[in-house]
């Protein structure tokens, strides 16, 4: 039972339902244990047996806590900001034409609106850079609404599934040979975010003004996606289970069975003498 409870902490959150099954199946091993013990006589002295399943039964209650607990932060997902800057990055990187033309739109609006604002700007001086976090009625999101696409087919078809990413559901091509032709977004996600993790020196083409491959960007934004699941509450919980549940299920049981064998050592010995002192009293008689 301890050792399919510790096998769930390594499901991920995708497969949360068997995380769940197996806490349960974890809970009907339990009672049916309990219906096994009603049955072993009674006795005053507390015995090993019984210091071992209290242990084992302790352990397993704490996994289910801990799944539990786990599944609510993962419920709660990334934090507000942050999960709405992956699906942008992810469904820009997605739509390589809609988001050149969703990011000067874009920053055309922002340069109207700071005129608009500040009155002594003009349209060449107003800032020009892209946010998704101060403007969230100029985020992708907001504009493809605008311009009248359907965001949730198109998240669907920027979640990930391995290298399906870059496979137009429409036509069925893969664009994975083109280069992508940066705006000022590309850049600012290339410097926060892709910029990250190199792309390795094969995949550059020989002159030093070329962009990354598409397949280059594929890994940077599999490492973003990892790197960005660390910053939930769920991650953190996870990972300590994981390491803490084997290790202190560890300790007890080298701490149980040196005590166990130092304590079943003691009793054979002053089992030992007594039958000796009988024989000898037996003897003397």
């Amino acid at each position: 039972m301890v050792i399919i409870a510790w096998i769930s902490f390594y499901l991920p959150d995708e497969l949360g339902e068997g995380r769940v099954l197996l806490s349960f199946l974890n809970l009907v091993c339990t009672v049916q244990l309990l219906r096994q013990l009603k049955t072993v006589p009674h006795s005053g002295v507390v015995r090993s047996i019984d210091v071992w399943m209290l242990s084992v039964l302790t352990f397993v209650w704490l996994s289910v806590v801990a799944c539990f607990l786990d599944l609510r932060y993962a419920f709660r997902g990334l934090e507000r900001e942050q999960q709405e800057s992956v699906d942008d990055v992810l469904f820009f990187y997605r739509q390589p034409k809609l988001a050149r033309q969703l990011a000067d739109e874009s920053h055309r609006e922002e340069r109207q609106r700071a005129t608009r604002r500040r009155g002594a700007l003009t349209t060449e001086n107003a800032p020009r850079r892209f946010s998704f976090a101060r403007r969230r009625s100029t985020s992708p999101a907001a504009m493809a609404e605008r311009h009248g696409f359907d965001m949730d087919r198109l998240r669907r078809q920027s979640t990930w599934h391995g290298d399906d990413l870059f496979w137009d559901a429409e036509t069925g091509e893969s664009p994975a040979g083109e280069r992508v032709e940066w705006s000022e977004f590309y850049q600012w996600a290339h410097e926060r975010h892709a910029a990250r993790r190199r792309p390795v020196e094969e995949e550059l083409d020989d002159d030093e003004g070329s962009q990354w491959s598409v397949q280059s960007l594929l890994k940077s934004m599999w490492s973003i996606r990892k790197e960005y699941r660390w910053l939930t509450w769920s991650d953190y919980v996870k990972k300590c289970v994981e390491m803490m549940y084997p290790v202190f299920f560890c300790v007890f049981c080298v701490t149980f069975w040196i005590v166990y064998v130092h304590d079943s050592y003691h009793d054979d010995e002053s089992s030992s003498t007594a039958t000796e002192a009988k024989e000898d009293y037996f003897t003397g008689v």
